[in-house]
């Protein structure tokens, strides 16, 4: 199997059954990307309470092209692929530490990568929202952040040298002497 072929997926029941009650104190927030298939979302929105969470808002990633066009919907597929996904914040109770209201339907743009599945990181557009020097985990994470306490069968992924500039290679971009 290829370092970079296709992973395993769970389905929503089993994801249910991860102990985030138990991961997240009050006042925390839980970001879920999602699928587009409807009966996923709905299922899985209408069980969050197992985790003790209450769902406040969905986030749109917008794809786009490199010229900042969005992504065109590719017809004729078989598999379709919608030019954005969705991104569901839940929160465990109302602490009133929060610093201001999570917006619904906020939406954000940016190139997709190359590599499949990756999506952007959300921490920058949810700090606002999150309590000074919070205390973050990321599940199924597909590489390192910093101050993170990141978890998952994929979590050095993308950090291969693949994903690297070579310092000489880069040195004439960078005048590096």
């Amino acid at each position: 199997m290829s370092y970079f072929s296709r992973y395993s997926m769970m389905n929503v029941k089993d994801i249910l059954k991860i102990p985030v009650d138990h991961l997240v104190k009050n006042g925390g927030l839980v970001a879920v990307w999602s699928t587009s298939n409807p009966s996923h979302m709905q299922g899985f929105l209408h069980s969050l309470h197992t985790w003790g969470v209450e769902h406040i808002a969905t986030w749109y990633w917008l794809k786009v092209t490199k010229a900042g066009e969005p992504i065109a919907l590719q017809e004729g597929s078989s598999h379709s692929k919608l030019p954005y996904e969705r991104v569901f914040i839940a929160q465990r109770g109302k602490t009133g530490e929060c610093p201001e209201d999570i917006p619904d339907k906020f939406v954000f743009c940016s190139i997709p990568s190359g590599i499949h599945s990756h999506k952007p990181p959300l921490y920058q557009l949810l700090k606002r929202f999150l309590v000074p020097e919070p205390r973050c985990l990321e599940l199924f994470a597909r590489n390192l952040v910093p101050g993170w306490t990141s978890i998952g069968l994929e979590v050095l992924r993308l950090q291969h040298s693949h994903f690297f500039d070579d310092l000489e290679d880069c040195s004439a971009v960078y005048n590096v002497q």
